[in-house]
């Protein structure tokens, strides 16, 4: 995962939360994956994996591997530019989880598994709030963004896509930067939904597994 744009250890107010297989007794800010929605998907003591895919999406790796060694969008070289690849998909939703306070930035985590081409995308929606005197007393669901697209090992290593985030995306309320949801200038996170897609090649036997979905927020 890329670094954060600015470290949650200079903030006052902080606060992990995650979702796993089987959250050890009494653990404090830890749920089961058995507390969300399930489509497509099987939660067991492992974590999330595929049960019975719901869904299939055609993609081509957006980014290509150089002869010098470095990595670079494939729209700039359309002479290397991937083949699509259609996956069958599987997709997790968190239950909506509430701040005790109005949070600046989210970074989502994860611990997954992807073997073979099989890989995973990690989506965060947040709750905006307004902030100032003339606030709004409005709590509102923003757009689905996606944090990351993820797997193990990168493509001259055997695995299915580079690990990317995705840019340009913003809203009213909010805003990526790399890996980091923002607060926009007058608007707090008040809550969130997390959402992890599990994807293999179709006809693939190989599934990915995810042991813990859980994000950190900060003040």
């Amino acid at each position: 995962m890329n670094s954060p744009a600015s470290s949650p250890r200079a903030h006052s107010q902080i606060e992990f939360w995650a979702w796993q297989g089987r959250p050890p007794e009494n653990a404090r800010g830890r749920r089961s994956f058995a507390s969300g929605d399930l489509d497509g998907c099987r939660a067991d003591h492992r974590g999330l994996t595929v049960d019975r895919p719901t869904g299939e999406r055609v993609l081509a790796d957006p980014f290509v591997d150089r002869p010098d060694g470095s990595v670079r969008p494939a729209a700039d070289d359309p002479g290397a530019i991937n083949s699509p690849v259609r996956y069958q998909t599987a997709t997790w939703t968190s239950p909506l989880h509430r701040l005790g306070f109005g949070g600046q930035q989210i970074i989502v985590s994860w611990n997954a598994l992807t073997p073979g081409h099989s890989w995973i995308e990690v989506q965060l929606q947040p709750i905006i709030g307004e902030v100032g005197p003339s606030a709004a007393d409005t709590q509102t669901p923003g757009p689905w963004f996606t944090m990351a697209r993820w797997c193990r090992l990168l493509p001259a290593q055997g695995g299915a896509i580079h690990r990317a985030s995705v840019a340009g995306q913003s809203s009213a309320g909010a805003s990526v930067d790399v890996d980091t949801l923002a607060a926009s200038e007058g608007h707090e996170i008040t809550g969130y939904r997390l959402r992890v897609i599990l994807l293999a090649p179709l006809g693939a036997p190989e599934r990915p597994v995810v042991s813990l979905l859980g994000a950190v927020a900060w003040a």
